[in-house]
């Protein structure tokens, strides 16, 4: 199969589901329906017809879906609970039937669902891995030559002998994980379940995903955390209500995810219809990034900057602002030690982050925030204004403003990054954001020519190398 040819292709794929108005609706329904077919008369036929559907109700789980993902591609499927994400999988990997639309895969698939599908409880972890491996395409052979590997990647010790109804829900993604891992598979489906594993095995399944990438190997992953879909995805696709709202660059995406879900109930509409929108200029943003190492990057290369290192172009596009809860963050900027806004830095310079806040209704308990992030969301770091212990400010009344400023040396290399802002104060008894705005400045760091520092931040690391005399220890082994 060519490599620019979709290896998945869903088009117009929806899901439907009876809700029945009573237990006993499920069997007078059918029966009904059964009578209407039968030769009687127009009008009592559709009498059978119309008793039948008014004994329930139809629920869309999934409707009028269309997309494809090319072979080598990396889709995230974002959305909230309840959109239609493991619904989507579930057709996609042949456990659930569509009601209408057809959605068509071309080679092998390996899926990571709901923990313990495929697992049965009375069977030990090792007998466990023999059958799942079996479930998805291996031969008997070529479970012998693996098991060994997926038991040490799984890594649960004596455990592998004991029945899986005795295992913690950590320890069946591990052994789940490791089926999938070692299978020969083209297209790698995971929903969620990565969310479960603790740190040390959850960087050892994204170290194995990345492999997989690096192989040609096509990826879906459902997830709920924005970063995940920024690191692993070149796209991503949002759900919402059952329908498909945005299918595009995972910038833009998320962005709009993010907008979606912390909409208040009054700007729920507007906030669906702009994603909606965006769809428009998904085109135009996929063009404007390219996809390098698994993370999607700005495609513009570095310039050097002009003297006053501000570049009115370099504007964030994707802000997402928090809904208000008495307070509002305006105006944030990065400026350097003569207090003139600059969004072109230089490495090892001092500059000030900086923002103010409106106080619309009198909170306490208040203190700032802020963070810098790559292109991918990835958060390098940041700081507050004070401990939860020991809040800055105790007493913020309604109509009062405040400016805040955080000082920082750019330690970071030649690349593009946001800055985040946020303010927190007493809500119910407990620290809670009264705004936030994501994305909120963007900069970029000067290019450099002969940098000795590598990746994105610099440590000030200094090589130190001489030369060791071996001789003596070559003699010694003769």
């Amino acid at each position: 199969m060519p490599a620019d040819e979709a290896i998945i292709r869903v088009e117009n794929l929806s899901k439907c589901y009876h809700i029945w108005s009573s237990p006993l609706a499920r069997l007078i329904v059918p029966l009904l329906e059964w009578f209407a077919c039968w030769p009687l008369p127009r009008r009592a036929q559709r009498g059978l017809q119309n008793r039948a559907a008014g004994l329930y109700r139809n629920f869309f789980a999934l409707h009028d879906v269309s997309f494809e993902v090319r072979r080598g591609e990396s889709v995230g499927i974002i959305g909230r609970n309840g959109s239609g994400k493991s619904t989507l999988l579930q057709i996609l990997t042949g456990t659930l039937q569509p009601t209408g639309g057809e959605a068509q895969i071309r080679g092998r698939v390996a899926a990571l669902l709901e923990l313990g599908s495929g697992f049965n409880p009375e069977f030990t972890g090792r007998e466990n891995v023999r059958l799942n491996a079996a479930l998805h395409g291996l031969s008997p052979e070529q479970i012998d030559e693996r098991i060994e590997k997926m038991l040490t990647f799984a890594d649960i010790g004596q455990f592998v002998e004991e029945p899986v109804k005795t295992y913690s829900s950590g320890m069946m993604l591990r052994l789940a994980f490791a089926v999938i891992a070692h299978i020969d598979a083209d297209i790698l489906i995971i929903d969620e379940a990565l969310a479960v594993g603790d740190a040390a095995f959850s960087r050892k399944c994204i170290a194995s995903i990345e492999r997989f990438q690096e192989g040609g190997g096509t990826l879906l992953l459902v997830s709920h955390d924005p970063g995940a879909v920024l690191t692993l995805c070149d796209k991503a696709l949002l759900l919402e209500r059952s329908e498909m709202l945005l299918y595009g660059p995972p910038k833009l995406v998320t962005s709009q995810y993010l907008k979606l879900i912390f909409a208040s109930a009054e700007h729920y509409e507007e906030a669906r219809a702009a994603a909606r929108a965006a769809q428009l200029t998904a085109g135009d943003e996929a063009a404007e990034t390219s996809v390098a190492e698994g993370s999607v990057q700005p495609k513009p290369k570095l310039k050097p900057a002009t003297a006053a290192h501000y570049a009115p172009g370099l504007v964030s596009q994707s802000v997402v602002r928090y809904a208000s809860r008495g307070a509002r963050i305006e105006n944030p900027r990065v400026e350097d030690d003569e207090g003139r806004p600059v969004n072109v830095l230089v490495r090892g310079e001092r500059y000030t982050y900086a923002y103010e806040v409106n106080f619309t209704e009198t909170c306490y308990q208040v203190r700032f925030g802020m963070l810098i992030k790559t292109t991918n969301g990835t958060e390098l770091g940041g700081a507050v204004s004070s401990t939860a212990q020991d809040t800055s400010i105790q007493f913020a009344p309604a109509g009062s403003a405040f400016e805040v400023r955080f000082g920082f040396t750019c330690h970071l290399l030649p690349n593009f990054y946001f800055l985040n802002a946020g303010v927190e104060g007493l809500v119910d008894d407990g620290l809670q954001y009264l705004h936030r705005v994501l994305d909120a400045y963007m900069f970029r760091i000067m290019d450099e020519t002969q940098l000795l520092p590598t990746g994105i931040v610099d440590f000030a690391a200094e090589p130190q190398i001489r030369e060791i005399d071996t001789l003596p220890s070559l003699t010694a082994a003769l």
